[in-house]
């Protein structure tokens, strides 16, 4: 079976020009990963727990679960994270994380679930997308804040 396949005027001229061409496959297309929709649970903008029905169809923001309870656990690590953000604003307004600077030490706090208690960490040039980096006097203290009860994330 004979397919035909037509070419731009620049493809046909190059073809016809007797000069040496490479032809390459084209790139496939990259399609974006998007959440499906899940059950029918949800986190709101302000931390809540609610049915999907009444916001089906924003699974984009990555918000929805199978069940209520895996969306309760999600809401209170969204809550976590957004608090120690605000923290670091807080107490740090100044403060960038500076990942072109390997000397820069971008300090976390951390759960230490076999101590049962909180501490800090770093990294210098690998960040990862669920840590909120600060500098170390703000590490240091809220560490003891979180470990007093002074700080409840």
């Amino acid at each position: 079976m004979n397919k035909t396949i037509t070419l731009t005027d620049e493809q046909y001229a190059a073809l016809q020009s007797g000069e040496a061409i490479t032809i390459e496959a084209p790139k496939p297309k990259i399609v974006p990963w998007e959440p499906k929709e899940q059950g029918g649970w949800f986190v709101d903008h302000s931390g809540a727990v609610g049915r999907r029905s009444i916001y089906k169809g924003r699974s984009e923001f990555g918000n929805e679960f199978e069940t209520k309870e895996q969306a309760e656990a999600e809401a209170k690590a969204m809550r976590a994270r957004n608090r120690l953000a605000a923290y670091v604003r807080e107490f740090a307004p100044d403060w960038k994380a500076d990942w072109i600077d390997s000397g820069q030490k971008k300090w976390f706090v951390c759960f230490d679930s076999c101590d049962d208690n909180w501490g800090i960490s770093y990294n210098n040039l690998s960040k990862s997308a669920c840590e909120v980096y600060m500098p170390f006097e703000v590490a240091d203290v809220l560490t003891q804040k979180l470990n007093s009860g002074e700080v409840v994330l």
